[in-house]
């Protein structure tokens, strides 16, 4: 049995956190795991396999960032060596960097999971595929658009959705919340969206949509689900809005899908994804879901198809839901006056919480879709990259 190492900094809460620990539950019946983490405190996910914490948090200063890599390095090694491990598969950008170093015997993946980076760093992405045996992505898009100026390494590029554990998360739908919460959700038609608060997530632009959703159904209610670095200017900006008693902040929740279950809508406004796993899980529990055309996910998940090229104008009422046209990368979380992005993306939210006949149809595509992204398909494909 093949040994796999997943490096990652943590098991706290994320996406490609979660990520390592559904790949870890659906490579365990194949392949012996470990799950390698700088900074083992903090565990948000369960996993399969033997956890190792390093115990080399990140810190701050050039010093002390050179000694902390390079204690990692040497920690990594020794773990390869004791370990006998075959393969080392790392999963974030800043962890890619294990890549440039060699290590006997094993083979390298790394992955690229954020479209946003990958456009700004594709010389860094083409040298660490020079450095590693494969490469994975986590999207289509984001393959092609990286072969497009890298043809030549095609033979190492593969793409591997996320999983969706659809059982799993169902499972969760029925847990208690708290009561203004459940009061929250019966005076309001909610619009729910889950995420960390940072720039890609683009909030500032949900926010004054949500003011302009307001004009047509003074019902509306938006709920945000998450916590992160932009947290004050998030709250500020709920604070200052004229409808922030219309407003529900959660905060983080280790299990959002009771809150999600008890929304109308799920509404994802990221300005950058690699592939938003957040969306399969709204449609994992039944929730019709809108998207803005974001880089990247998106198409790929609402309509089964790709194009990187393609320019949505307006919203579109596609296979599996709904898609809104991009918005810009903005830092602006005090200014209320909409753009023609935030106009669209507010009547698409329209579209489907004054049509419940559309919200029906979409209701019962989403448990459909989500369907697919199943850990078996993600198996086969790893068994097809690196063999049993």
């Amino acid at each position: 049995m093949k040994k796999i190492g997943f490096v990652i900094s943590g098991l706290s809460i994320g996406g490609n956190e979660r990520s390592v620990s559904l790949l870890s539950k659906a490579l365990s019946s194949n392949y012996e795991i470990f799950v390698i983490v700088f900074d083992g405190r903090n565990v948000a996910f369960d996993y399969d396999g033997e956890l190792i914490d390093l115990k080399e948090p990140a810190k701050n200063g050039l010093i002390n960032k050179a000694m902390v890599s390079f204690r990692r390095i040497n920690k990594v090694r020794k773990i390869i060596k004791e370990k006998h491990i075959d393969i080392l598969f790392t999963v974030t950008a800043s962890i890619n960097a294990i890549s440039h170093y060699y290590f006997k015997g094993v083979k390298k993946i790394v992955s690229c999971r954020d479209c946003g980076d990958l456009e700004r760093n594709i010389r860094l992405y083409a040298h660490m595929v020079k450095k590693a045996d494969y490469m994975i992505f986590n999207s289509e898009h984001m393959r092609s658009f990286y072969l497009e100026s890298y043809p030549s390494d095609a033979y190492k590029c593969f793409t591997v959705y996320n999983i969706v554990n659809v059982d799993a998360i169902r499972s969760k739908m029925d847990g208690d919340v708290p009561t203004d919460f459940l009061d929250f959700t019966k005076s309001h038609d909610s619009i729910i969206t889950v995420g960390r608060f940072c720039r890609e997530k683009g909030y500032n632009h949900l926010i004054r949509s949500f003011c302009h959703i307001k004009k047509s159904n003074p019902k509306a209610g938006l709920v945000i689900v998450g916590d992160g670095e932009l947290r004050s200017e998030v709250r500020d900006m709920v604070e200052s809005c004229v409808h922030k008693n219309d407003i529900y902040l959660t905060g983080a929740q280790r299990n959002p899908y009771r809150y999600i279950a008890l929304c109308r809508i799920f509404a994802l406004s990221s300005i950058s994804e690699g592939f938003p796993n957040v969306l399969l899980e709204a449609m994992a529990c039944g929730l019709p879901v809108i998207a803005v055309d974001c880089k990247s996910g998106p198409q790929e998940i609402l309509t089964g198809e790709f194009d990187y090229h393609r320019k949505i104008r307006g919203y579109l009422a596609v296979d599996y839901g709904v898609i809104s046209e991009s918005f810009e990368q903005s830092d602006d979380y005090s200014s209320y006056i909409i753009n023609n992005e935030e106009k669209s993306f507010a009547e698409a939210v329209l579209y489907l919480l004054n049509n419940n006949d559309a919200c029906a149809k979409y209701s019962v595509l989403s448990k459909r879709r989500c369907e697919y992204f199943n850990a078996q398909k993600v198996l086969d494909s790893m068994k097809h990259i690196i063999g049993e």
